[in-house]
């Protein structure tokens, strides 16, 4: 499934992957490196890096485990004035943009709210408030589908900040609440210590579920690489190996507007 959602200020494109996933309670995929994928919790977060930036995120959840989750999602957000009208197709005439486009946009109405400076970040989000989907069936032919379950929606909280310690030190505690309905309250807190500017390293909770450790390399200021492990604390982990995953972020920069820097949020 793709979906793109055209904005006044950023284009977003999310590819959602879930293979092998079922329950009553959790209904959206569950990330330990969210901060490094904030586009899946906030819509608000679209185009808030002022450049184009690609996010990957691939998790292996409950290792050796019977049924388990095995999830990957991909999103592309940043500034877009004129919309649509900047897209263009590869091949010329392509069927798919030419024709299976359609104008009118479909119902999928995320609310987020997100303030951030360059060093605190805060956002109020309910993600998905409708399940809908864009799809081309083997002749061709566009489809939609829609449909609308409040008992599903998502509500995040989240919060962090960044403590600069030296030059080559600094320390980046975040928190996330969690609110799903039929579903006990869960929160997750982290920190990440950047280490000259290159090396990312952190430790995470997640409420009465997992302890996770993190590992990441700052390339370049534009590129990170980034893997976790959790650990479970609850009975799954005596028939499982944990759970992996693995993140890959990337931030294009514009001409005559290059990117230095890293951003943190």
């Amino acid at each position: 499934m793709i979906e793109i959602k055209f904005m006044n200020r950023a284009i977003t494109v999310m590819l959602f992957m879930l293979v092998g996933f079922a329950g009553k309670a959790q209904y959206d995929a569950m990330f330990t490196q969210y901060m490094f994928n904030e586009m899946f919790i906030n819509p608000a977060y679209a185009g808030s890096k002022d450049a184009m930036a690609v996010n990957l995120l691939h998790r292996q959840q409950w290792l050796n485990f019977p049924g388990r989750p095995v999830t990957t999602t991909f999103s592309l957000h940043g500034p877009l004035m004129n919309n649509k009208t900047e897209l263009k197709a590869t091949d010329v005439g392509d069927i798919q943009i030419s024709q299976n486009t359609p104008s009118s946009n479909a119902p999928n109405f995320g609310f987020g709210l997100y303030y951030n400076t360059k060093k605190f970040y805060a956002g109020v989000s309910i993600p998905r408030m409708i399940d809908d989907g864009f799809m081309f069936d083997n002749s061709g032919a566009f489809k939609q589908r829609i449909s609308f379950n409040i008992s599903k929606f998502h509500y995040y909280i989240t919060s962090g900040y960044v403590f600069e310690v030296n030059e080559d030190l600094r320390i980046k505690p975040q928190a996330m609440i969690k609110i799903v309905a039929n579903a006990p309250l869960q929160y997750e807190v982290n920190v990440n210590f950047l280490i000259k500017s290159m090396l990312w390293a952190g430790v995470s909770y997640r409420s009465g579920s997992n302890v996770s450790a993190i590992l990441g390399c700052q390339v370049n200021p534009q590129f990170i690489v980034s893997y976790s492990y959790d650990y479970g604390l609850n009975a799954i982990q005596k028939y499982s190996q944990g759970s992996h995953e693995i993140a890959l972020g990337y931030l294009f920069s514009y001409k005559q507007k290059s990117v230095i820097t890293p951003r943190y949020f």
